[in-house]
């Protein structure tokens, strides 16, 4: 490894030091005694992960480690408070206690670290950890490291100057950083990474940390979130969600996940959030691996669920390519070898996805080859004859049936409750497919508070986040709002299945092709009122919409103000009403309790 000092290295010099953090907090934030415990910070770009005791392991921008082992002599963490993307805490030591504040910035590469105290600091960290050939140049208040790539540089700002600045080549590649400050007051240590343009524009938004401190604790904004979003006025929901499918897409863009199954439950979370790249990125590391197993139950064939994440991804996005490229892998021959190699579990993976395939490509295959699949997928597995059902023979958990049944919103259990999934990662959705709407809403919030407070991981990181996170975001998008978008046809089935006690409901950045949905509902009195708001696309969407009320329907239905007939089918307590509108401009569903 070759470490040289490089004057010629351009450095940025902010025309102002940086701000205060401030005193800004989420309202997911969580306070408590310190754990020795990891914590998780995520921004767009930005990752920070530490020990909530102890210091910073690592600094990651756009997927790439640009700081391990980053420590101060501080002390130790004894009390903090944590949220999505920032953490204070108050550290113990032999000079007294100082709070520290770590924010990874919501937007930008840049991690920013402030200290509070009244003398100096020592802070030492290795940046580029494993590169070679560094080069590097310090003066004043700030350090410019490089690997051969110039883009993937780190620069590191910290005020007040330090009196000095020792860089020593890595163990295992590397410069080994250590900066001592003597000037009394706050320390402020940004590190940002790319480009020397890019690396200034970051250290000098990093001016206004209060003003991103406030966006942490304050957003999802609605303008800055191109996904799902819940709009209720409860922060805790609304953030939540935010925060759970940022973590979602993070996940999926750094590649996070390890086994199959994460990868799989990723993948159906990304549909849930209407990221059809993020469910195709699935799909092909699921198809990566030869199988993926359910709780330890029986594999289902990595193919087969590769297959079921694309056609899905088309039916959301309306682009075949990827399900085109699919059925040509597909020839009869190949379907029928896997068919008599299959058992029957393995092969109900196969008839799922080989039925969506069939949806996703009905307008853009030969009526041949779509015909050929659906009768594929209507034969049995291996060569003995179909296995009649049996009085009690249940969906397993995890398995084909019981996904596609939650997928429909039926009972994936034949009606009998939902006690078999109760430590499932989807017990949730499960419990609202299954009847139990109180329960299941009740159930979906409880997962919110689980992610947040680090039950299965880091706290706030939802993890694995291939299937927690994913929960959160599945779980309201079929299980509650029933989405099943059909963008080769320009429809989407909307069938939302609300509490009784909620008397209004709003979401935003439903998709179906290239149209993007609000869907708001408010109860004032006896009357019960869905709109349907098109945000973005030219041609309208057809809408089935399909809301399942808790009370008979016997009063007056009105469709923008016009009294109306629409289907009525009982479901136990419940009423579920259907009616398919084109959402050309604002639709409104009056629905008056007898």
């Amino acid at each position: 490894m070759t470490v040289r000092i490089d004057a010629n290295l351009p450095l940025s010099s902010p025309t102002a030091p940086p701000g205060p953090v401030g005193d800004a907090d989420s309202p997911l934030a969580l306070a408590g005694q310190a754990r020795p415990e990891p914590y998780l910070l995520e921004g767009e770009r930005t990752v920070v992960r530490g020990v909530e005791r102890g210091g910073v392991a690592a600094v990651d921008v756009d997927g790439r480690r640009i700081v391990e082992a980053l420590r101060s002599d501080a002390g130790l963490g004894v009390n903090v408070v944590v949220s999505p993307t920032l953490i204070r805490r108050e550290c113990v030591g032999s000079r007294g206690t100082t709070l520290q504040t770590v924010l990874a910035l919501p937007t930008l590469p840049l991690a920013a670290f402030q200290w509070s105290r009244g003398e100096g600091l020592e802070v030492a960290f290795l940046a580029l950890p494993g590169q070679k050939e560094i080069r590097y140049h310090a003066m004043g208040s700030t350090l410019r490291a490089e690997p051969p790539d110039p883009d993937f540089g780190v620069e590191v700002l910290i005020h007040p100057s330090p009196e000095r600045w020792t860089v020593v080549e890595g163990v295992d590649g590397g410069i080994q950083v250590q900066a001592q400050v003597s000037e009394s007051g706050p320390v402020t240590l940004l590190v940002a990474s790319g480009s020397p343009t890019m690396a200034s524009r970051a250290l000098e938004a990093g001016r206004h940390l209060a003003a991103h401190a406030l966006r942490s604790a304050t957003d999802q904004d609605p303008d800055n979130v191109d996904r799902l979003l819940p709009l209720t006025g409860v922060p805790e929901l609304d953030q939540g969600v935010g925060w759970a499918t940022l973590r979602l897409a993070g996940a999926l863009r750094r590649e996070e996940m390890i086994r199959p199954d994460d990868w799989f439950w990723a993948g159906v979370g990304a549909l849930a959030s209407g990221d059809a790249p993020g469910a195709l990125l699935a799909a092909r590391r699921v198809r990566d691996g030869s199988s993926a197993l359910w709780d330890g139950a029986a594999a289902a064939p990595g193919a087969a669920l590769a297959t079921f994440l694309t056609a899905r991804a088309t039916l959301l996005s309306g682009k075949e390519e990827g399900a085109s490229e699919t059925l040509a892998s597909l020839s009869p021959a190949r379907l029928e070898d896997i068919r008599l190699r299959a058992d029957p579990s393995a092969w109900a993976w196969w008839t799922l996805a080989l039925t969506a395939l069939a949806d996703a490509l009905r307008y853009a295959a030969s009526e041949e080859d779509i015909q050929g699949l659906r009768s594929s997928a209507a034969r049995p597995a291996g060569r003995t004859p179909r296995v009649l059902p049996m009085v009690g023979n249940r969906p397993g958990i995890g398995s084909a049936r019981w996904l596609r049944a939650l997928l429909r919103g039926e009972r994936p259990d034949g009606g009998g409750g939902h006690g078999a999934a109760d430590g499932h990662h989807l017990a949730a959705w499960t419990m609202l497919a299954s009847g139990d709407v109180e329960g299941g809403y009740a159930a979906w919030r409880a997962t919110l508070r689980q992610g947040l407070n680090g039950e299965a991981g880091p706290r706030g990181s939802w993890s694995p986040p291939g299937k927690g996170a994913a929960s959160v975001v599945a779980t309201l998008a079929f299980g509650l709002l029933g989405l099943e978008p059909d963008a080769p046809s320009g429809r989407i089935r909307v069938a939302p299945v609300l509490p009784s006690h909620l008397n209004h409901f709003r979401v935003r950045g439903i998709r179906v092709g290239e149209a993007r949905l609000d869907l708001s509902y408010r109860r004032e009195g006896r009357v019960h009122r869905f709109q349907l708001d098109p945000t973005v696309g030219r041609v309208p969407p057809m809408v089935v919409l399909e809301p399942s009320l808790p009370f008979p329907v016997s009063g007056s239905v009105r469709i923008d103000g016009a009294r109306a007939e629409l289907t009525q089918a009982p479901e136990g307590r419940r009423t579920r009403l259907s009616v398919q509108i084109p959402v050309d401009g604002p639709r409104i569903l009056e629905i008056e309790e007898g």
